[in-house]
């Protein structure tokens, strides 16, 4: 019995056959289209960074220029592909201008020649209501708070 339903659905099991292998590859191309970076994040935009290296000796020196002020309580700094991310934690008793004035260390002690290649991003917080507030200067023209 079973092998007299097959014999009369046989055209219609290749046709099912067929629809799901072009159904599969259709989802592997799909796939590779859309996924074929293999983790790379950022692509070509990191090429040349190489020849922009920066310093542990530049971090650490931004870092104690800024803890010089007592109302910065810690400095982090995270360097995310071409960006420069400098994240400040302030007292309470730190106005933003005065925030803003000494966050622009940053900006002084860094070298043209990482400036036109890096972004930087600054980001102030504090306990109260003023922060937190951002900064950022793209190839570094004049930061933007």
């Amino acid at each position: 019995m079973k092998k007299n339903k097959i014999k009369v659905n046989k055209k219609l099991i290749i046709i099912i056959s067929i629809c799901v292998i072009i159904i599969a590859l259709l989802l592997l191309l799909v796939y590779k289209l859309l996924f074929s970076n293999n983790g790379d994040v950022y692509g070509h935009r990191l090429d040349g960074i190489e020849n922009y290296k920066i310093e542990d000796s530049l971090i650490t020196d931004i870092k104690n220029s800024l803890l010089i002020n007592e109302h910065i309580v810690s400095v982090n700094y995270v360097l995310k592909g071409k960006r420069m991310d400098f994240n400040l934690k302030v007292d309470d008793n730190l106005s933003v201008d005065d925030a803003k004035s000494a966050a622009k260390v940053i900006i002084e002690k860094i070298p043209e020649s990482l400036k036109t290649f890096y972004d930087i991003l600054i980001n102030i917080d504090g306990t109260n209501e003023a922060y937190p507030i951002m900064g950022t200067c793209n190839n570094c023209s004049e930061i933007i708070w």
